[in-house]
């Protein structure tokens, strides 16, 4: 990951610890909202994200309390595990049985870090496209409503995206005349 700018990383590290966070959740039960959940990391993390939401959740906090002390993470174990959930508990149940032979946890387990380890690759290359985005386009854009339309485009907006949805996402109003 060593081509991967100071920002970059960053913006990598503040997404991959956010679905942690969230598939971590959803493991136990509990569903956080993903919009808190990002500002509170970026907020951890120091990093200054325009359109943040107050995050209010102490759960968030706590549970990035707990992340191991690497600078950068590009993976998240807790969404695959969340993904695999059925494999997993079935693996451990057997595993538990018996002798307490581990193999087969190990390789379900060296199985799971390999996907998520795909999983990352996509989530990076979605960032990479993004940076070459802006890095082609960033004299292009006239305004913040502009910019972060575009963001919202980048990051995947799902949906249809109408004249009303495009007023509200950028915090304008338009009229017919």
């Amino acid at each position: 990951m060593g081509v991967l700018g100071f920002e970059l990383k960053n913006q990598a590290n503040l997404e991959i610890i956010t679905q942690d966070v969230l598939k971590s959740t959803e493991i136990e039960g509990e569903v956080l909202d993903a919009d808190q959940v990002r500002s509170s990391v970026a907020r951890r993390l120091g990093l200054d994200i325009s359109g943040l939401v107050y995050s209010d959740r102490g759960v968030t906090d706590m549970l990035l309390a707990r992340s191991d002390n690497q600078s950068y993470r590009f993976y998240s174990m807790s969404a695959q595990i969340r993904k695999e959930r059925k494999l997993y508990y079935d693996i451990l149940e057997r595993t538990q049985r018996g002798k307490i032979d581990i193999t087969d946890w190990l390789g379900w387990f060296l199985r799971c870090l390999l996907n998520v380890l795909e999983v990352s690759g996509t989530i990076l290359n979605k960032i990479l496209q993004k940076h070459s985005f802006w890095f082609i386009n960033a004299d292009k854009v006239k305004n913040e409503r502009q910019k972060k339309l575009l963001n919202r485009l980048l990051d995947g907006f799902k949906g249809k995206l109408t004249t009303s949805k495009w007023a509200k996402i950028a915090k304008c109003f338009f009229t017919l005349n």
